[in-house]
């Protein structure tokens, strides 16, 4: 990583930032414990791509823009990982009797004549940005994997023949289940699931939103699996016929990862469901969550505003709690007090004071946001309105001078204001707390480093010119275009032709004309068509915009999005 001084000296001398906002900028990252370059970026200061170029010009450096290189796995490969992850760089080319090395750490000679030697071959060093060597590197992931799948198999062969007349110290079992959170940390799994059938155990990983199986396990060995989770999550391991939860911390190496644990008595035994809690789920940023312009804006200018409600709309899964944390990434600061109450905390947020619900301390979201009120904030995150009294008093809050955020399960943004007036929360009461209205899906992103051009089949165009608006910007796309984009499956995304997940959105912002539909209790369908003619862009609008974009599918859109 560049030196701040050094760093400092480029942001102002092109304009991107002045002294104090610099000085003010280093303060934040140093109580947030992260690199400066990486909070520059994602506070909007400067793009990812734009700063490493400034910064490879001020070495005289060449820059190389890795995502847009499509990279062999066998090249990338002839550098050890354990070194390519702790130096920060990847070999990205093979030609004309040369290597050639991107890397974040132009001035280290001696590992660069390292790699040189060892692979015989002639160097030539180019600067690139860390998030790409990031994304990159996942391309040791698939020999990771393999490990891990060999080392899973081997153990549950080895258990399997132990298991009859042994304990828990004489089978692996401390090693499968390490293993199997590691793969799954590995391929980038939000869930791990342990489902219990007639003559043997699934374990199934939910990777971008999709379950998949990864290795069936015996009876005997499970027993044993049970026993280890419950131990780890500190549950009574004498009870099997009563739904427990828990919570892990396992060193992934990476990080300290937590495990949300819950266990399910059904008849063919206890279920097994945990959560992967990573931290890289708490850096996303506004601008990493896929807002197209328009959108992006109107995002920006309502989360300035004082006070007022933001509310995240959409089913369980659809991304919701991560908008508002990406929310309140951007208005942490020194300046404002942040409380959260949650059920649960998914992710430590430094600067933020967090709150988890608590049903044996009777800790509810209604009680819990009166308390936060009388200790002075200026931000209030209230993970989800449940009940009447929940909506209530976050209506007020949003009145009396807080900017409150929270979620709701509608099926989209306009049916939010409905949905609040039917937990008896008045209709002036809405219209005057309510500044903007997210809603929102995830759709698999196609990845990127096997994204192919194919003919725009005929029977996804008809589908999708009848379910667009007829006055859909979207429709020229869809009468015009020939062509669409998927992925062909590689090393990087294990074949699945998708890598990672973005939204789809709708952004409904409170103006007057839908201000007055709410007073007279209008249908969510009267306030769409308002909305709509007034610039809202629907989910499926914005959907389909991202498969012209090459973003995502037609298939994925039509999974999450139809009405």
């Amino acid at each position: 990583m560049i030196a701040d001084e050094q760093l400092k000296q480029i942001l102002i001398a092109n304009g991107i930032i002045d002294a104090p906002t610099f000085e003010a900028a280093v303060e934040q990252a140093k109580r947030s414990h992260r690199p400066l370059q990486e909070y520059v970026v994602d506070q909007g200061f400067v793009d990812d791509l734009k700063l490493g170029v400034l910064i490879a010009d001020s070495y005289g450096m060449p820059f190389v823009n890795l995502r847009e290189k499509i990279l062999d796995n066998n090249i990338v490969r002839k550098v050890p990982e354990t070194l390519a992850r702790h130096k920060r760089l990847v070999l990205y080319d093979l030609r004309d009797g040369k290597a050639f090395l991107a890397t974040v750490e132009p001035q280290d000679p001696e590992t660069i004549n390292a790699i040189s030697r060892s692979i015989e071959t002639p160097i030539e060093v180019a600067l690139t940005t860390d998030r790409a060597i990031s994304e990159a590197l996942r391309y040791y992931q698939r020999g990771i994997n393999e490990e891990f799948e060999e080392m899973l198999r081997k153990d549950v062969k080895e258990a399997g023949k132990k298991a009859d007349n042994s304990t828990m110290e004489e089978v692996p079992i401390i090693r499968i289940v390490d293993t199997i959170i590691k793969y799954a940390y590995q391929t980038v799994t939000s869930d791990i699931h342990f489902e219990p059938f007639d003559k043997e155990v699934a374990v199934r990983f939910r990777v971008d939103g999709v379950l998949q199986d990864v290795v069936p396990i015996t009876k005997e060995i499970y027993k044993l699996i049970v026993a280890r989770v419950k131990v780890l999550a500190r549950l009574r391991t004498d009870e099997h016929f009563a739904a427990q939860d828990g919570k892990i911390r396992i060193d992934v190496g990476e990080e300290e990862l937590d495990v949300r644990v819950s266990v399910l008595p059904t008849v063919y035994g206890e279920k097994i469901v945990m959560r992967l809690l990573s931290k890289k789920g708490s850096r996303y940023t506004l601008e990493d969550l896929g807002f197209g312009k328009e959108d992006y804006k109107k995002m920006r200018e309502a989360i300035m505003r004082p006070h007022g409600m933001i509310l995240s709309t959409g089913p369980t899964g659809s991304g919701k709690t991560t908008t508002l944390y990406a929310i309140l990434k951007t208005l942490n600061t020194r300046e404002v007090n942040i409380t959260t109450i949650e059920d649960p905390v998914e992710y430590l947020m430094d600067g933020v004071n967090q709150v988890q619900i608590n049903a044996q301390t009777n800790l509810t979201f209604a009680d819990g946001l009166r308390s936060i009120l009388r200790q002075d904030p200026d931000i209030v995150m209230v993970g989800e309105i449940r009940d009447a009294e929940t909506a209530a008093i976050a209506v007020n809050a949003a009145l009396t001078g807080h900017l409150v955020l929270s979620t709701l399960h509608t099926n989209d943004a306009p049916t939010t204001l409905p949905r609040l007036l039917d937990m008896g929360v008045e209709p002036f009461l809405v219209a005057s707390s309510v500044n903007v209205a997210i809603g929102q899906r995830l759709v698999r992103r196609i990845c990127q480093q096997c994204l192919m051009s194919v003919p725009f089949p005929e029977n996804q165009r008809e589908m999708m010119s009848k379910m667009l608006p007829a006055n859909s910007v979207v429709q020229a796309d869809v009468k015009k275009r020939s062509r669409v984009f998927q992925g062909k499956g590689c090393p990087v995304c294990n074949g699945s032709g998708f890598k990672g997940r973005v939204g789809v959105y709708e952004i409904l912002v409170m103006d007057e004309d839908i201000k007055r539909l709410v007073s007279e209790k209008a249908s969510g369908e009267e306030i769409k068509k308002v909305a709509r003619a007034k610039g809202m862009t629907t989910m499926l609008e914005d959907g389909a915009a991202k498969v012209f974009q090459g973003v995502t599918t037609f298939d994925e859109v039509m999974r999450v999005a139809q009405d």
